[in-house]
């Protein structure tokens, strides 16, 4: 499993196979150091698709409404329109050439955690690779178990799912008072050493 919170749950629903299960982080492949960091703009980009029944995006929109100092970028498909501003570019799903190329040209990185569930978004570990702020918007009634997990890493900048906390955290001095660095911990090949101990347990 992807999630310490899932692997728990099932051991909980399949409690004859929980000595068979275990959890490992969702390894990145290789490094993805950009040049493209904040200066004197902030650029927000928010790659995925956002249907209502999984996840509230409205929040992160409704702050950058506010925050028009702040730039956000969002990319995905939907059940609920939303309209490009000043400040805010709104696209429908794109090919994945030109996504990973806007991906590149903006200097931080958001993703929106699910609206309930265990489930820890896959793109949170895919973003470990990078150099740029990692933004998680938590959300859920699994919320504090997924900071906790999350924090141990020291690489992501955590908020709640809501205006107040949203426009808290996305300015420029909070989002440029330290130097992020890919998560070592996230590489493929540590991620490799820890699947041969598990298989050198059984």
């Amino acid at each position: 499993y992807v999630s310490p919170l899932t692997l728990e749950k099932q051991k909980e629903i399949y409690k004859e196979y929980s000595n068979k299960m275990y959890f490992l982080p969702i390894p990145y492949k290789e490094e993805l150091i950009s040049k493209n960091l904040i200066s004197s703009e902030v650029t927000l980009g928010y790659f995925g698709d956002f249907y209502s029944r999984n996840r509230n995006i409205l929040p992160l929109y409704q702050a950058l409404e506010k925050c028009t100092d702040v730039k956000l970028i969002i990319c995905g498909n939907s059940d609920i329109k939303l309209d490009s501003t000043s400040n805010i570019k709104v696209n429908t799903r794109m090919n994945l050439k030109d996504m990973r190329k806007i991906e590149s040209e903006v200097n931080a990185l958001v993703c929106v955690c699910n609206k309930s569930g265990t489930q820890i978004p896959g793109k949170i570990y895919h973003y470990s690779a990078t150099n740029k702020p990692i933004i998680v918007i938590l959300d859920g009634e699994n919320a504090t178990q997924i900071r906790k997990y999350l924090e141990k890493y020291d690489r992501y900048i955590i908020c709640e799912n809501n205006l107040e906390s949203i426009i808290k955290l996305i300015n420029y001095d909070n989002l440029t008072k330290r130097k992020f660095l890919p998560c070592k911990e996230l590489e493929a090949s540590y991620i490799a050493k820890k699947l041969l101990e598990l298989i050198n347990v059984e």
